[in-house]
């Protein structure tokens, strides 16, 4: 990590799973941290060179005057929340609260490097592999996330030779709360909601089998630690990493299929 060395770095997201793992290492590693958000993590909060900052990400004009002023370098943007529903029955509220919070968010945060930075900054998105794999019942978040891989992927091609260095993070399963903190919002007389149910029992046995935030949380730092021009990574378990390499030139009908099967809907 020489060329990010006593850089000051925020981080969204930092009171549990793989954003608490992320900040602790960097603190480990000598970084100077600040965490933005609602929640902080006592153990971070310990350290001397953790600072907490509360924020509403829903205010992004505010939380771009704080970076400014912090004068950072790098922003992890780790922050996001999913919910369980149809599609179809998903408010409009809830899909506009996902998007500021994932993405216009981000999006804010990324433009700084143009426009206040002069290029010497990283952004680096935590997104998931339902960017390229949506879940079932879980559109709204899906969305957010390929929005997310839409935004990286135009400004690494704008950029490409700019001072600015962008990393996109594709997470697969990760042994974390997730599952656990959906909220479902599918009414039970919903035609869908065995569906749903059984969507969730998916989502629990491949969670359960999935790799440790901290194993997930060291390869990003690691990636980071050696990639100066950035880039976009898959990390996951073995099962999702073949399955995102041999489905890149796969056509939708198949991967829908896969999809279907995996989720038992």
């Amino acid at each position: 990590m020489y060329y990010l060395y006593k850089k000051t770095v925020t981080i969204t997201g930092v009171n549990t799973g793989i954003g608490f793992h992320i900040a602790n290492f960097l603190i480990v590693r000598g970084f100077t941290l600040y965490g933005i958000g609602r929640k902080t993590n006592y153990l971070l909060d310990n350290s001397k060179s953790f600072n907490f900052i509360y924020a509403d990400f829903l205010k992004t004009f505010s939380i771009k005057n704080l970076i400014i002023a912090l004068k950072a370098s790098v922003s992890i943007n780790n922050a996001g929340f999913a919910s369980l529903s149809y599609l179809y029955e998903s408010t409009e509220a809830s899909l506009y609260r996902q998007l500021n919070v994932m993405l216009t968010l981000t999006f804010s945060l990324a433009s700084l490097s143009y426009r206040k930075l002069n290029n010497d900054y990283t952004s680096v998105f935590i997104n998931s592999l339902a960017s390229v794999y949506p879940i079932p019942f879980m559109g709204t978040y899906n969305i957010c996330k390929s929005g997310l891989t839409g935004l990286y992927r135009s400004l690494d091609l704008e950029n490409k030779k700019g001072g600015t260095s962008y990393f996109n993070f594709l997470l697969g399963d990760v042994k974390t709360r997730f599952n656990f903190k959906l909220k479902s919002y599918t009414p039970e007389a919903s035609f869908f909601i065995k569906k749903n149910k059984r969507v969730c029992e998916a989502l629990d046995y491949s969670i359960e089998k999935a790799p440790q935030p901290y194993e997930i949380a060291l390869t990003i730092v690691k990636h980071l630690s050696t990639k100066f021009y950035g880039g976009e990574y898959t990390v996951s378990g073995f099962n999702q990493k073949t399955l995102t390499t041999l489905g890149t030139p796969l056509s939708w009908a198949f991967t829908k299929r896969f999809l279907v099967k995996y989720y038992g809907i």
